[in-house]
């Protein structure tokens, strides 16, 4: 088979399970990132703490919180998907679909009047 024919396949096929995974790999990988740079800011604010320079290790020691902070938020925290399935549980417990839908009417029915008034007075 062609070159390019394989790498066409390969693609498609990593573009289908990228969306067949969800946004949890994704939150990982920003996990990974996060962790892995606040892992090497608060080595270098050590270092720099025990050579007693000031101004880099203020600046690791920022970098650390930057970092290592919403990698533990990150890691911690649970996926959208076990989120939104929780949320539409409780929501069908208390009947809150019925209220939601009245509200969204009434919403989009103040927004038509407002739309009308407006093109009416500019008319």
């Amino acid at each position: 088979m062609h070159r390019a024919g394989v790498t066409r396949r390969r693609a498609r096929a990593m573009a289908t399970s990228a969306r067949d995974v969800g946004a949890r790999d994704d939150s990982r990988d920003a996990v990974t990132a996060f962790a892995s740079a606040g892992a090497a800011s608060l080595a270098s604010a050590v270092y720099f703490w025990r050579k007693r320079a000031t101004m880099p290790f203020k600046i690791s020691a920022a970098a650390t919180w930057l970092t290592a902070g919403p990698a533990a938020v990150l890691w911690y925290a649970p996926s959208r998907a076990s989120l939104e399935r929780e949320l539409a549980e409780k929501a069908a417990a208390r009947g809150a679909s019925a209220r939601e839908d009245a509200i969204r009417r009434d919403g989009v029915a103040a927004a038509r009047t407002l739309l009308e008034k407006r093109a009416s007075e500019e008319s």
